[in-house]
C-alpha cells in the first residue's frame, strides 16, 4: 500500500522534475520523460506517478501534448518569467539595506520592519532562518505557526532550506496551530526530511497576533494584517486537497496583495529559551 508521504512525493514533487526535463528536451514522450525523471531526479517513482503528473500538468496549462509527446506551454513559462522579474524587482535592493541575523547584537534589542506586502516580509524572514541555519548554532531552529504555506508557492526555496538544514545537522521544530488539509500536506514536505519535526493541530494562542521564529536569543515575530489571515483561514478550511490550490491565485492574493506587514526582532536570550522551551515541549509530548 502507498503511504500518504510517497503519494505527496510521487504527485507533487514529480511534476516539478518533469518541468525541469522540459526545460532541456522539448516535445518528447511519456516513457522518456519517465526515463529521466527516475534516472536524474528520483530513482524510486513509477510510470503512473509520472503519467498522472503529466495529465495534472496539462490539465493547468503548463505543458501541451502533441500527438504522444508533451512540451513546455510557452504563453506559461512567460506569465511565470514575467511574475519573477516583478517579485525581483520588488525584493531587489530592500534585503540588501535590512540587517543581517549577525547585526543584531545588543541585548534587549527590539527592532521593527515595515513592508508593503507579506512577499517582502517573507522574504526578509526566510533571509534571517538561512543565515541562522548557517550559524551552525547549538540550539534548534524552532518556529510557531497558524498556517504552514510555504510549500505551496516556494517548493523550490522550501526544499534549498531542507537541504541546508542537512548539510548542516539542525534539528527543525515547527509547531502549527491548524490542523487543515493543506497545512498537514506541508507538514509532511517538510518531514519528508529526518532533522525535521512538525506538530499541527496545536493550541498556541500567540500566533493569532504573529507567527514566530526563534533564532539562537534572537526573536522573530512576523504580523500580517487581519483580512489576510481571515483569506488564508477561509481557503484551507474550503479546500480539500493540496491540488486545490492555484498557486498564482494565492501568491497574488496572498503575498502580493498591499498590506502594511511587519517583522518584529527581539534579542533576549532569557525571552527566546523559553519561547523555545515552550515550542519543544510540544514535542515532548509525544
Amino acid at each position: 500500500m502507498t503511504s500518504s508521504l510517497e503519494f505527496d512525493y510521487d504527485d507533487r514533487s514529480v511534476r516539478c522534475c518533469i518541468l525541469k526535463t522540459l526545460l532541456s528536451k522539448n516535445s518528447i514522450q511519456a516513457t522518456e520523460i519517465y526515463n529521466i525523471v527516475k534516472s536524474t531526479y528520483m530513482p524510486h517513482v513509477t510510470y503512473p506517478a509520472v503519467y498522472k503528473a503529466l495529465k495534472m500538468l496539462a490539465s493547468e496549462k503548463k505543458i501541451l501534448k502533441h500527438n504522444r509527446s508533451f512540451s513546455l506551454n510557452l504563453d506559461w513559462t512567460k506569465r511565470l518569467r514575467i511574475f519573477a522579474e516583478d517579485a525581483e524587482k520588488n525584493h531587489s535592493g530592500k534585503s540588501i539595506s535590512l540587517p543581517g541575523i549577525d547585526e543584531f547584537t545588543d541585548d534587549n534589542q527590539t527592532q521593527t520592519f515595515m513592508f508593503k506586502n507579506l512577499a517582502e516580509t517573507d522574504e526578509y524572514r526566510k533571509r534571517l532562518q538561512i543565515e541562522y541555519l548557517n550559524m551552525k548554532k547549538i540550539h534548534p531552529y524552532c518556529a510557531m505557526y497558524h498556517h504552514l504555506k510555504s510549500p505551496i508557492i516556494h517548493s523550490e526555496k522550501s526544499l534549498n532550506i531542507l537541504s541546508v538544514l542537512t548539510k548542516n545537522k539542525i534539528h527543525s521544530y515547527l509547531a502549527v496551530a491548524s490542523n487543515s488539509v493543506i497545512d498537514k500536506w506541508c507538514a509532511r514536505f517538510y518531514m519528508r526530511n529526518p532533522m525535521v519535526y512538525v506538530k499541527t493541530g496545536l493550541i498556541i494562542p500567540s500566533v493569532e497576533m504573529c507567527e514566530t521564529m526563534i533564532l539562537d536569543d534572537i526573536i522573530v515575530q512576523m504580523y500580517m494584517p487581519q483580512h489576510i489571515q481571515n483569506y488564508i483561514h477561509y481557503l484551507y478550511k474550503k479546500v480539500k486537497k493540496i491540488d486545490d490550490i492555484n498557486a498564482f491565485e494565492f501568491y497574488e492574493k496572498v503575498y502580493k496583495s498591499p498590506s502594511n506587514t511587519k517583522i518584529i526582532i527581539i534579542r533576549n536570550k532569557q525571552i527566546a529559551g523559553s519561547m523555545r522551551n515552550q515550542i519543544l515541549n510540544y514535542f515532548r509530548k509525544m
